[in-house]
């Protein structure tokens, strides 16, 4: 026999019990206090058309859409009105020298008065 036959928890013949700590987890850790603002908002907006959510809230007509495009598109998932990373995907580089970035180092070390401009 098994080892994991041996393991025994009490809520093994309970009907729907997963289903309902999927739910449970969903909610508690996956969800955002702002997401959950969002939907407020969406759902405000259903019931009292947009003219009553541009005045009630401090976002644009743009955002509202976008946030329902969002939703809609994840099948009314909640989770997708969570904020995205909002870094660029490609970030500047910079193209200075090991050598330029030593000297600029020594010239401020020797003179910490000088600018910007004169050093360059």
């Amino acid at each position: 026999m098994a080892f994991y036959n041996h393991i025994h928890c009490k809520y093994t013949g309970v009907k729907g019990f997963v289903k309902l700590y999927e739910y449970g987890l969903k909610w508690r850790y996956m969800i955002t206090e702002k997401a959950k603002y969002k939907i407020r908002i969406l759902i405000f907006w259903e019931k009292h058309g947009l003219a009553a959510v541009l005045d009630a809230f401090p976002y644009k007509r743009s955002t509202l859409f976008l946030w329902k495009k969002k939703f809609n598109e994840s099948n009314r998932k909640i989770e997708s009105l969570n904020e995205q990373n909002k870094t660029p995907k490609t970030k500047r580089k910079r193209l200075w020298t090991f050598e330029i970035i030593k000297e600029i180092q020594r010239l401020r070390e020797e003179h910490p008065n000088l600018g910007k401009d004169k050093i360059y």
